[in-house]
């Protein structure tokens, strides 16, 4: 319900902070351009895709080299909960249809192509909902610390290339992080019943 109405608050903020602070934040970021750092946050920006795909890929590799079926199972969960958090990204896409910033503002230059509406930022999803599947699966600051520190990047990376406002990318972390979150929590419940079921059986 939290999740939710953060999200639904996030969402009417986007379609109606368009010429103040959203603009503002885009264009602030902007000046702050440098080579060294156009060449960084590109390759920030980039990274979501593929690392959100092979970790789950490394993870099932991994299960099955040593046999771990908890791993396993986890990988897949990841790799259906990325899944559903891009499909769930591109269908409010369609929805809101929100003009990217350089469509709207002449004045912002995107360093990237990018495709379909601005609201909500999909890298950023997908960067938190692998963050947030990975802090659940082995809940140690070792973990937790780099794969929020890097989603969070790529969240302000999709700003800096200009092709994402603010409240894109917070519905994004939101939408991502949930995503994750749910996802992990329907496993272990319906794990928890396999179990119940199984010792019931042997009784």
């Amino acid at each position: 319900m939290l999740l939710t109405i953060i999200f639904y608050q996030s969402s009417f903020y986007a379609l109606h902070a368009q010429d103040n602070f959203d603009v503002r934040t885009v264009k602030k970021i902007q000046a702050t351009r440098t080579a060294a750092k156009n060449n960084l946050y590109k390759t920030i920006s980039g990274s979501a895709v593929p690392i959100s795909g092979l970790v789950p890929v490394g993870l099932l590799i991994k299960g099955f080299i040593t046999n771990n079926k908890t791993e396993q199972r986890e990988a897949l969960v990841m790799a259906g909960s990325n899944a559903l958090c891009v499909a769930l990204t591109f269908g409010m896409k369609e929805v809101f249809n929100r003009p990217r910033p350089a469509e709207h503002d002449a004045s912002i230059i995107a360093l990237k192509n990018a495709t379909n509406g601005s609201f909500p930022s999909g890298h950023t999803s997908i960067a938190f909902a692998t963050a947030t599947s990975l802090s659940l699966l082995y809940p140690k600051w070792y973990v937790i610390v780099p794969a929020y520190s890097w989603a969070s990047l790529v969240g302000y990376a999709r700003m800096y290339v200009g092709v994402h406002y603010p409240t894109d990318v917070l519905a994004g972390a939101i939408l991502g992080s949930g995503t994750a979150w749910l996802s992990h929590k329907l496993n272990n419940n319906l794990q928890k019943a396999a179990h119940k079921q199984k010792r019931l059986a042997a009784y």
